[in-house]
């Protein structure tokens, strides 16, 4: 039930596991020198997914312009859940203490999820700025960037 594979170097966090997320910005992330970990907010199948595998990686299938289908592997490091009580403490007693700095929080959760402030999505979202912005002391000089990967209603 804990996280797989945590790395001591994590520095920015994504909340949700959809594909956009995992296949556009983790990996521009990635090539940025940063390193991110997943955050999902309900259930647990990214996280036993990524505990079967040995590097603590996913696959990203990709269609070419071609038709051919190329199958990239990315890395990850870290996956959490907010689904349950467990998995949440494990976001904020062991991730977030175990990190030194936070400048990115990508956000890639359905649209549904952020159609109001009531929605469990929103509430793991304001949770989760509020826990960093204890942590982190986010300031003038440090700031965080939120980077929205889906559609927001109108």
């Amino acid at each position: 039930a804990a996280p797989i594979r945590v790395s001591t170097g994590i520095d920015c966090l994504c909340l949700g596991t959809g594909r956009f997320l995992r296949s556009v910005l983790v990996p521009a992330l990635i090539q940025a020198g940063y390193h991110p970990a997943l955050i999902q907010t309900r259930g647990r199948t990214m996280m036993d997914y990524m505990d079967l595998r040995d590097d603590a990686s996913y696959e990203v299938d990709t269609v070419l312009s071609d038709g051919n289908v190329q199958t990239d592997t990315i890395a990850c490091y870290g996956a959490y859940s907010l689904g349950t009580t467990e998995t949440k403490e494990a976001v904020y007693q062991e991730l977030l203490p175990s990190m030194k700095t936070l400048s990115i929080l990508g956000v890639g959760v359905t649209e549904a999820g952020m159609a109001s402030s009531d929605t469990p999505v929103m509430k793991h979202l304001y949770q989760l700025l509020n826990k960093c912005r204890c942590q982190f002391h986010h300031s003038e000089e440090n700031k965080l960037c939120v980077i929205d990967m889906d559609n927001v209603p109108n």
